[in-house]
Formats: structure tokens, C-alpha cells, sequence
């Protein structure tokens, strides 16, 4: 679903030194349920490896996986941090911008307090970041894309972290959009409304470490510029020090 949307939030402990700072999770003022996710490694990227037939169909050609997946390298993520345990809702974006609840609805999309907010740009996404850390007083921003991979994967080495196949219980949003092809829209309305899905949060059942909709929902921003990944071993890497895109993950 190609509608952009504002990521989880990330918040590094390491740079306070409240109370929060050793708690397993905190709930902050906008009603963020706050994860604390420990520091470790992983292998991030793909492997060299044939993806399992059941994932791509039996094509030959997607068995390797796509092509900004590879190399496969280790990064070691040095700091405890907390992240989010869902998608940022409407209610709390809205909490820092009241004028985005026009969009609500708009295509069709995202209209309960409880959904995912969408229609927010990675600009906008860093400024309700700057916000909150005001509103807190504690550091918020959105996490690098190694965080965020090492988060969703929780110490799994599989295809996703629920293994090689995702059950069911994620594949509400697993239909073709023509969004926002204006003409199918109005041309094909009774094909287009049967697209319109809930991004309700937390719906679908969290990873290991307690966070929803890392698979499946709406895609979230990350912190760093797109580009293609370094074979070498890292340690928390920033990506890119600049480009044309930043990075998505999740969707």
C-alpha cells in the first residue's frame, strides 16, 4: 500500500537518565506504550540463500530476493534503546498537528483514532519527533533503519520473525491497490472500496519482543537516506550521508 505514513518512534536511553532509564516499558503523554529493546547484533540484509519456494511463488527469478537486500552484513547495535510498540495513531499525531485530522478518510483511508496515521511526510515525521522531545523532555527521533530491522527480526535469522511464512493473522492488507489511480478509482468504485482496509494498530499478534505490525500494516520511516548496503561489519550504522529517498521499512 503505497500511502507514506509516520513511523514508530524511537527513543535511545542511553541519552537520559530519568526514571525510564532501566524500565522494560514506559507509557509517555501522547499514550505511547515504550519498549525498551537491548543492545546486541545481528546479521541484517539477506542471505545468499534461495528464498523458500512458498514465498515467491516458484519464480526463478525473485528466489534471490531484491536487489537492496544484499550483502548480508553484521552490525552490532551498541545502545539499549526504546521503541514504540505500534504504528503512531491518528490520536497521537494529531495531539502535535490537529489540522492533519482533515486527512483523515481521504481515498478511503485511516479514519479511526486507532489506526495508523498516513499522509505524513518524513519531514513532518521528524517534526513531531522535535515536538515530542519538547513536550517530554527526553530524546525522541526516528530509528535507523538497522535499529528498525534489528527490532522487527528479535533474534530471528528467518525469512520474517514468525519464520519463513507469515501466518495468516498479518494478511488483512494482502490484496493488489490501484491507489491513487484516479480513473480506476472513479471508473472501478466497487472494486476500489473492497481495497479499503482497516490500519487499526496492534491487530495483528507482536514479535518476541513486544511490537506489533512490523510486518503487515503501513510502511514506516526511518531515519536514514536509501542507498545500497556495505558488506563490511558496523556498528550502528546511520546509512548513507546523503541521496534521493529515504528509507521505508514494514508495509
Amino acid at each position: 500500500m503505497s500511502v507514506f505514513f509516520v513511523t514508530t518512534l524511537l527513543l535511545l536511553a542511553a541519552q537520559h537518565d530519568s526514571g525510564t532509564a532501566n524500565s522494560a516499558s514506559y507509557s509517555n503523554s501522547v499514550g505511547m506504550n515504550m519498549l525498551r529493546i537491548e543492545r546486541g547484533h545481528f546479521l541484517m540484509g539477506s542471505s545468499s540463500a534461495p528464498l523458500p519456494v512458498a514465498l515467491t511463488e516458484n519464480q526463478a527469478n525473485r528466489r534471490s530476493g531484491d536487489f537492496d537486500e544484499h550483502p548480508q552484513h553484521e552490525v552490532r547495535i551498541s545502545q539499549s534503546f526504546y521503541l514504540g510498540a505500534t504504528e503512531v495513531s491518528n490520536v497521537q499525531y494529531e495531539r502535535f498537528d490537529p489540522s492533519h485530522k482533515v486527512l483523515r478518510g481521504k481515498l478511503g483511508f485511516s479514519t479511526a483514532d486507532d489506526e495508523a496515521v498516513v499522509f505524513v511526510s518524513w519531514e513532518e515525521a521528524q517534526a513531531y519527533c522535535t515536538w515530542l522531545s519538547e513536550e517530554e523532555g527526553l530524546p525522541y527521533r526516528l530509528p535507523t533503519e538497522a535499529e528498525w530491522e534489528y527490532a522487527c527480526r528479535a533474534d530471528t535469522t528467518t525469512s520474517f520473525n514468525t519464520g519463513d511464512t507469515l501466518p495468516k493473522a498479518y494478511h488483512k492488507n494482502q490484496v493488489q491497490s490501484w491507489y491513487p489511480d484516479p480513473f480506476r478509482v472513479e471508473n472501478f468504485a466497487a472494486d476500489y472500496a473492497a481495497q479499503i482496509v482497516s490500519l487499526a494498530v496492534s491487530k495483528a499478534p507482536p514479535n518476541v519482543w513486544g511490537l506489533h505490525d512490523m510486518h503487515g500494516n503501513v510502511e514506516e520511516w526511518c531515519e536514514d537516506w536509501y542507498g545500497p548496503y556495505d558488506a563490511s561489519t558496523q556498528t550502528d550504522p546511520v546509512g548513507r550521508a546523503d541521496g534521493d529517498f529515504r528509507v521505508t521499512r514494514g508495509g
